[in-house]
């Protein structure tokens, strides 16, 4: 089995994958940036973020680079914060980063 980086990964990288969450927030234009800031201040990468207004509050779609096991840090970290009421996402919604392919072998 061979492990190979996505296109474009920096040596040394670590192997993670895209985690998708889905908050639950009050329709605050500041809650965007609430967001935005523990992701950068927590070393997180955004690969996606979507914000669609809804009747009695927002919801927010946001896709992370990370490691499995950083993200229920990062998912306690936002539902801390001021304005978000709910925070959805777990192993079941990774999107694979690294390829891995199977090298074929005849014995």
């Amino acid at each position: 089995m061979t492990l190979t980086l996505p296109e474009g990964s920096p040596k040394g990288a670590s192997v993670t994958g895209i985690h998708h969450l889905e908050l639950d927030v009050l329709d605050d234009p500041a809650v965007l940036l609430r967001v935005v800031s523990v992701c950068h201040q927590r070393n997180f990468r955004i690969a996606s973020l979507r914000y669609d207004r809804r009747a009695g509050g927002a919801r927010l779609l946001l896709g992370v680079e990370a490691a499995a096991a950083r993200l229920p840090r990062l998912e306690h970290w936002l539902a801390s914060l001021i304005h978000v009421l709910a925070v959805r996402g777990g192993p079941a919604s990774v999107s694979p980063g690294p390829v891995v392919s199977q090298e074929a072998s005849s014995g």
